[in-house]
């Protein structure tokens, strides 16, 4: 371990050391002129550039004999100068004409290079200081991050001299530019091996790449001094060399992000792909390959500012706790570029047209503040209409949230306990936002205690003093947010309030917009699903309170437990036909075809008891459908009230013990009275299954008619009959009692006739 964190010491004392040396180097002005010794040797000078140096803001022409640099004699001029091109130097003594001259670099040269001296100092500081804090990991990872840092602004701060000929500037691009992305390579393989996405060392295609990257270097620094076809081939070379590492470089990050998608190491590879295309793409494409194809190119100094973007993203990275989540901004970027795009055209005709220039500066400046006010309220007044047609169209994320939301939605009915609606909003959290820390935290209102419970690891965790104040002063509807964490109140009940705490996703990017509005809208479903729960809850508390043989209940609280009843046996009804009576038909038809199969080759005893199964299925398969028959009695829906009564009847005959005698008169249409049909159905069904229990009759009858505005339903059998007082009070009368309370549901009246072994008659009048 402490060998890397020499090879860094090394690295950062090169880094500082060649950084000196070159400032040294630029605090002399760069003069920018190309010179040939004539046959006099004397320095001449063949070229002023236009784009470099300070003798373009001066008289200095070509022809012009330079006799002193900075008040040294020309002898000392090779000090200065290489390829007989360029020289440093503030001032300058020349002969024209016979006639000398002073000529002095002009005060907004200096100022150019005070500013070529500061940029890349930045570059280079921000980076230095950024190792100083890679530098504590001390690893490999960290050893080949700060090499590829290093070297990059090391090449970076050297560009400016090297184009102007500086031999140590050449040499420490020569040196440091290939091995740069040698290092950007060993730093993203090693990276990947210490996350576990990769296992193989890779060894042998190293160290093929470090003996070519040092081929590269000697066979550069060799033809250094060379201006010669064999210079451009080794520059072309190394150029070569360094395109294909980086893109190799960003090849294996986008690999390797594809194979990771969905993990939470996908962000981190996306910033790191982001980071390394915004910075070396302009450079390969507008210097380097133009370059080597001999096409016009950017100079190397202008081209690789953009690797201004390697320290700051790489700072950000690796200072920041929390990664702002990339996918939700490369997925804003197409929508809101395709909603400023007009507006941004019309303000750029605006400003550069002639039409509304005045040279009256306060008109001027009047009429361009109302263009754009009025540009920027139809621009927000149209981004209103088009976030409700186009922006799920544009935006993956918000259309998956609003997806998802939906899904929640209709999983909510199907929730009937407190701790069934909390497992479900946690399961859904972490699929959405994949959180490392999950809370559900209660705060008792007597005591002022809070409990937390974490859902990840199910064990009880520690609240901060941080999180308990911020929890203290939330209202119901304040969302608590950072990008670190999230909190918000979820409910409340007499005793607790209960909150949810949402912190540190696993993939360490922060929270946006979308997400944090999703938190937001889901609770407010559950806040919704539980106030339910708990008004279900307090009336199912009241009932289990109440007499249920003395006290009357009212109409609605009676109609609402006997539709959730209905409700309920309407889904068991369909739970038993879709699965358990599904099935056995399928176990049924499976068994025929074996016995019809195997019915030459089984023994008679084996035949029989097949056989005996199968009837056995068979009477379940009945079974199961008379039973979803009476629970969903959806005959009813089908025929007319009468035809449904009466067959209903029919079919109670054949499994009754007594003579059932039945007359129902034609009845009006009630298909879509479904509450009035299914309680007189239940009514009759609940008559006939206590005759057959509880009455030991040998004959029941039952009639039914229409008069006026009432329905009327005689009922009558000659069983054991009861004592009318008992009626009232018994809690063995609980099917009577169930039918009393149907009866006051539809504001009809109930009558019961008998007693003691003189059997029992029953006198229903229904309002229509």
């Amino acid at each position: 371990m402490m060998n890397e964190k020499r090879k860094i010491l090394v690295l950062q004392f090169i880094f500082l050391t060649a950084h000196l040396f070159l400032i040294f180097t630029m605090l002399s002005p760069y003069i920018g002129i190309a010179i040939h010794f004539n046959s006099n040797e004397e320095v001449v000078v063949t070229n002023v550039y236009d784009n470099d140096g300070w003798a373009r803001y001066t008289n200095l022409s070509p022809g012009d004999v330079i006799l002193e640099v900075d008040d040294k004699e020309i002898s000392s001029i090779k000090n200065y100068k290489y390829n007989n091109c360029f020289v440093h130097g503030s001032s300058i003594k020349i002969k024209r004409n016979n006639e000398m001259k002073y000529i002095q670099a002009p005060t907004n040269s200096l100022k150019d290079t005070f500013q070529e001296i500061i940029i890349p100092s930045i570059f280079s500081l921000t980076v230095f200081v950024l190792t100083l804090f890679i530098y504590q990991q001390n690893s490999k990872v960290a050893f080949y991050l700060i090499g590829f840092l290093l070297s990059v602004s090391l090449s970076f701060f050297a560009s400016t001299e090297s184009g102007r000929g500086d031999i140590v500037s050449n040499i420490l691009i020569c040196v440091f530019f290939p091995l740069g992305s040698l290092f950007l390579t060993l730093f993203i393989h090693r990276l990947l091996l210490e996350k576990g996405i990769i296992k193989n060392k890779w060894l042998t295609f190293f160290k093929i790449n470090s003996v070519i990257c040092l081929f590269v270097i000697f066979l550069k620094l060799a033809t250094l001094l060379q201006s010669n076809l064999l210079d451009v081939i080794s520059t072309g070379l190394m150029l070569s060399y360094f395109c294909l590492n980086i893109c190799f470089s960003i090849m294996l990050l986008l690999y390797f992000y594809v194979a990771t998608k969905g993990s939470h190491h996908e962000v981190f590879f996306k910033w790191l792909i982001l980071i390394h295309v915004c910075a070396f793409i302009p450079f390969i494409f507008l210097h380097a390959v133009p370059f080597i194809f001999n096409l016009p190119y950017l100079q190397d100094d202008v081209a690789a500012f953009t690797l201004f973007i390697i320290p700051i993203g790489y700072s950000y990275i690796v200072l920041t706790n929390r990664l702002i989540d990339i996918n939700f901004i490369l997925k804003q970027i197409p929508y809101y570029t395709f909603l400023t795009f007009i507006p941004t055209l019309v303000l750029t005709i605006l400003v550069i047209s002639d039409r509304f220039y005045t040279e009256n500066g306060v008109v001027y400046f009047i009429i361009l503040f109302l263009a754009i006010l009025i540009i920027n309220i139809v621009t927000l007044f149209l981004k209103e209409k088009l976030d409700f047609q186009l922006k799920d169209s544009f935006l993956y994320k918000q259309s998956y949230l609003s997806k998802n939301l939906n899904e929640f939605s209709q999983k909510l009915p199907s929730v009937m306990k407190e701790n069934d609606l909390e497992n479900l909003l946690l399961n859904q959290i972490t699929e959405i936002l994949d959180p490392q820390i999950l809370l559900l935290i209660r705060l008792n209102k007597e005591t002022l205690e809070f409990q937390s419970i974490d859902y990840k690891s199910n064990s009880q965790s520690m609240l901060t003093d941080f999180i308990k104040k911020k929890l203290k002063n939330t209202t119901t509807d304040t969302l608590i947010g950072n990008p670190n964490y999230l909190g918000i109140e979820l409910y409340q009940t007499d005793s607790y309030v209960t909150y949810l705490w949402v912190s540190q996703k696993r993939n360490n990017t922060t929270f946006n917009m979308h997400e944090k509005m999703w938190l937001i809208n889901i609770v407010k479903y559950v806040r919704l699903v539980h106030e339910n729960l708990n008004i279900v809850q307090n009336i199912i508390k009241s009932i289990e309170k109440r007499d249920t043989t003395n006290h009357q209940s009212s109409n609605t609280l009676s109609r609402f437990l006997l539709q959730l009843g209905e409700q309920e046996r309407i889904r068991l009804a369909s739970d038993l036909h879709d699965s358990a009576l599904q099935d056995q038909t399928i176990w049924y038809q499976k068994l025929d075809k074996v016995i019809q199969n195997s019915s030459s080759t089984l023994q008679e005893e084996e035949l029989a008891t097949l056989n005996k199964i199968k009837n056995g299925l068979l009477d379940v398969i009945k079974q199961l459908r008379e039973t979803c028959s009476e629970l969903r009695p959806n005959f009813m829906l089908n025929t007319d009230f009468t035809a449904s009564l009466e067959e209903f009847c029919k079919k109670k005959q054949m499994k009754v013990s007594y003579n059932l005698k039945y007359e129902f008169h034609n009845f009006s249409d009630y298909s879509n009275n479904y509450n009035l049909t299914i309680s007189i159905y239940r009514v009759l069904q609940e008559l006939l299954n206590n005759a057959e229990k509880h009455a030991k009759a040998s004959v029941v009858s039952v009639e039914m008619w229409e008069e006026n505005d009432y329905i009327f339903l005689d009922y009558k059998d000659n069983g054991v009959g009861m004592n009318n007082s008992i009626e009232k009070y018994s809690e063995h009368h609980i099917g009577l009692i169930g039918i009393k309370e149907r009866i006051h549901i539809l504001n009809g009246d109930i009558e019961f006739i008998s007693e003691v072994n003189k059997g029992l008659q029953i006198l229903i009048t229904i309002p229509r």
